[in-house]
Parts: C-alpha cells; structure tokens; sequence
C-alpha cells in the first residue's frame, strides 16, 4: 500500500489493475434486466480520482449520466449495486487521502446521484459493500428506497470487531435514512425477490451465519 502511493510505483501497479479488473470485472455490461427487475453495476472504484485534486470525480462522465438516465427511465423496481454504501457520512479530506474515501467524499458526483434517487420513479434497493459488517437501512419515502450492505471480509470469524455506524442524514430530508438492522456476525445476506399475497413486489433478506450455518430470516420488504 504505501508503494501506490508514489507515482513511480503506483501508476504501474493501477496499469495492472485495470488490466485485471477488465479481464475479470468488465463494466461493459452495467445494465440488465431479469425477473421484472432492472439492474445497474456502477463503477465507483477504478476511475475515481484523488480526493487530492480540485475536480473530485467518483465516477467517469460516462457512467454518471448512464446511472442518472436508468434511474429517471425505471419502470420496474431497480437495483444500483455500488462498492460501497451509499447512506454512509465522508471520511474527510486527511483520512479519505491517508486510507479511503467514501462514496460521500467526492461532493459533486455524490450529489448528483442524491438527486437522481431523491426523483426516482421506481423503488429502487442499493446493494453496497466494502463496511466488513451487514446492515439494511431505508428511507420513509415513497417509492421505497432501501440499501443493503454485505461485505465478503464480515465471514471471517474473530479479528474484527468494526464499529456499526448508522445511516447518516445527508441534507435531504426525503432521502433520511433509518437502520432497520445491522450485525457484525461472521457472514453474508441472503436476497430473494418475488411477490407478496397481493401479487406486490418485495425483497426477503435473510442472514447465513458462518459458524453455525444457521439462516435468520431478517426483513419482508415491500418494494411497491
């Protein structure tokens, strides 16, 4: 890590990157449909900049009109996959530049997508990860907005201990986020789409605990 830090060693290392991430990650196909949802991958690590620079950009140009546009064209429920949350507060210049930045870090980017999901027409669930806990938070608004956070590191048992911050107020008083459920057990989330008695779409979140293998059932969310 300390190595990517200077240019000497860092721009060889983000060339092989990006090399890597184009073989086993390609963006190229961000945008599909299945079982009367629509999907959007959003890469919001490999084009970023620095959080150094004056021009703070979380996205390429490209990819953020294509996320605004498939949002304002949503007429089914939709999915924004992301790296990391999105109702999670900015790491602040010296922490974002020292370690990481979050999704809120990069002002302007981050604010257009606010915008662009404050005026959904559609619910829409955002799927993060990057936080090595789990947790489901939404906002009271209409249609439903709902984000849930798995992270591949949170199966590892004993070691991490995170702190569970909860979903943060980002000025917007439609897109208020509350934490219905957050847990830092070793495991992953489990997510079934399909439809409710009424024939209405919803999402059942269930939880697999590692070490016991045991399957909680977490949250029946309408997505109507």
């Amino acid at each position: 890590v300390p190595a990517a830090y200077n240019d000497c060693w860092g721009q060889p290392w983000a060339y092989v990157a990006r090399q890597l991430v184009a073989a086993f990650q390609p963006t190229r196909r961000r945008r599909f449909d299945a079982g009367g949802l629509s999907f959007f991958v959003a890469d919001t690590r490999s084009t970023r900049t620095s959080v150094l620079t004056s021009q703070r950009q979380l996205f390429d140009p490209g990819t953020l009109a294509d996320v605004q546009s498939w949002i304002a064209g949503l007429s089914t429920p939709g999915v924004l996959v992301l790296a990391q949350p999105f109702f999670q507060d900015a790491a602040g210049t010296l922490i974002a530049a020292g370690i990481d930045a979050k999704l809120a870090d990069f002002g302007a980017d981050y604010a257009q997508l606010l915008a662009a999901l404050d005026a959904r027409p559609q619910p829409i669930v955002i799927l993060a990860g990057d936080v090595h806990y789990s947790r489901v938070a939404s906002t009271q608004s209409t249609p439903p907005l709902v984000e849930v956070v798995a992270s591949p590191i949170a199966l590892l048992p004993g070691g991490l201990d995170p702190a569970l911050d909860d979903a943060h107020d980002h000025g917007v008083a439609s897109l208020t986020p509350t934490t219905n459920w957050k847990d830092d057990s070793p495991g992953f989330l489990l997510l079934e789409f399909g439809e409710n008695a009424a024939g209405n779409p919803e999402m059942d979140v269930r939880q697999v605990v590692v070490d016991t293998q045991e399957v909680r059932p977490i949250h029946q969310i309408p997505l109507v």
